[in-house]
């Protein structure tokens, strides 16, 4: 039944009569279930009617057991939690958990993961300071590891017009900035590099020609000139 769930197509009627079966039967048993089954539930049930009945159900499961999860698949399963809305417990244990992974002050999770979860939330819960505050500290610390998409997540969760406020939003803002001159001026220097390298090939190739002894070039001259009959 689960699996069915899985599979049909959104909010058509089949699939709510699905998604009602799926959440009265799973209701209190989904702790029997493998986590990568209620993971492709969580990730594909309709967002309407009792499609979210059966998304409290398996996401609340899920996020008691988020260590079971990648970090992808966490990501996934917190964009899929916001649809139950801000005061969903089941998206406030999977904040908690994001809380306690990036309070570590490791490489992991990726700043682009972290950037694009800033990205979604930042409009659900723009007044959790203790959450968005914990994962901007975490993008200051692996700004220089932000690709052109974290960088593009970052300015539309924090457009310059308005945006949820918290203590380090002025100085992740900042670090950003940086970080896209240093990466743009390092790319000007590899242009200019480049164009030196060869003005260099140039150069030393114009002196060879010059070295070389005359009758050698009077030689090549002659073998290049087209033979007359």
């Amino acid at each position: 039944l689960l699996l069915a769930s899985s599979k049909a197509k959104s909010n058509s009627v089949g699939a709510q009569e699905v998604y009602t079966q799926a959440a009265e039967v799973l209701s209190g048993k989904t702790s029997e279930l493998p986590i990568a089954q209620l993971f492709e539930a969580a990730t594909s049930v309709g967002t309407l009617g009792k499609g979210l009945e059966l998304l409290k159900v398996v996401g609340m499961e899920l996020a008691e057991r988020p260590a079971k999860l990648e970090q992808a698949q966490l990501l996934r399963l917190t964009e899929a939690l916001i649809l139950l809305g801000a005061e969903s417990e089941a998206l406030g244990k999977s904040l908690d958990h994001w809380v306690t992974l990036v309070g570590k002050e490791t490489a992991e999770p990726s700043a682009d993961q972290v950037a694009r979860l800033f990205e979604v939330l930042a409009p659900v819960v723009p007044n959790n300071e203790r959450v968005l505050q914990a994962l901007g500290e975490h993008l200051e610390r692996q700004v220089r590891h932000l690709t052109p998409a974290g960088r593009t997540s970052v300015s539309s969760a924090l457009p310059s017009d308005g945006g949820p406020d918290f203590p380090c939003k002025a100085s992740l803002l900042k670090a950003v900035e940086q970080s896209q001159r240093r990466r743009s001026r390092s790319r000007d220097k590899e242009k200019d590099r480049g164009r030196g390298n060869a003005a260099a090939k140039e150069a030393s190739n114009g002196e060879r020609e010059r070295e070389r002894p005359k009758d050698d070039r009077r030689r090549g001259d002659e073998a290049r000139e087209p033979r007359r009959d």
